[in-house]
């Protein structure tokens, strides 16, 4: 399994699942990347940044850590082989969810909390700053 194929597998699944979510698929902002970056239509103030690891959660989280500068709320998915790995008070620690991955569905572990690293005007001009470079990246 790569991450490729774990990030293809989730818009699949989450595709499916909520018509009122735009799906952008890893892209950067000011030399950041981002696995990827779901935001709620109904809801512009409301966009999650998700890093997808197979096993490496400590990487994630470092990660997930580094991208509250961009986004409110940030999760970390795992495939579900390594979950056990995973340190759970550590996520909650900085408020990071938990997404595990399985073959034909996932599950949210942990909800994230909203970071305070970002004040609602700064990261709705990040969002329409994404949105305006990189269009064509909407995946629905």
């Amino acid at each position: 399994m790569k991450e490729t194929e774990l990030i293809d597998k989730y818009i699949s699944i989450r595709k499916k699942s909520e018509s009122n979510v735009i799906i952008i698929k890893e892209r950067g902002y000011r030399q950041k990347k981002i696995d990827v970056i779901e935001v709620n239509i109904k809801s512009k103030l409301y966009f999650h940044g998700i890093e997808f690891k197979i096993y490496n959660w400590k990487l994630g989280l470092k990660q997930c850590l580094g991208n509250r500068i961009l986004v409110p709320y940030n999760y970390l998915a795992l495939y579900y082989k390594y979950e056990k790995n995973v340190n759970i008070s550590e996520l909650s620690k900085y408020g990071i969810g938990l997404i595990i991955m399985y073959d034909n569905y996932y599950e949210q572990k942990i909800v994230p909390k909203r970071n305070k690293l970002l004040n609602q005007r700064k990261y709705q001009c990040i969002l329409e700053n994404i949105k305006n470079l990189y269009p064509q990246t909407f995946v629905n």
